[in-house]
């Protein structure tokens, strides 16, 4: 083999073994809004209205 056959083959896997053994940084995934709050889960069929001025309410409404 050549001698520039083989520095090129060295090179790369030189590259490739930095390239794999680096950890990777991972973004966090992006939030939006406050971290916590209030989750209103409401059932089917009839519904009170305090149900619904409890939500409001939470909500920031009057």
């Amino acid at each position: 083999m050549s001698e520039l056959f083989v520095c090129c083959r060295w090179v790369a896997s030189l590259y490739l073994a930095v390239l794999f053994t680096t950890p990777q940084t991972i973004k966090a995934a992006e939030t939006t809004g406050p971290a916590t709050g209030t989750l209103v889960i409401v059932g089917g069929g009839d519904r009170e209205n305090i149900v619904f001025k409890q939500f409001v309410e939470l909500a920031g409404g009057q």
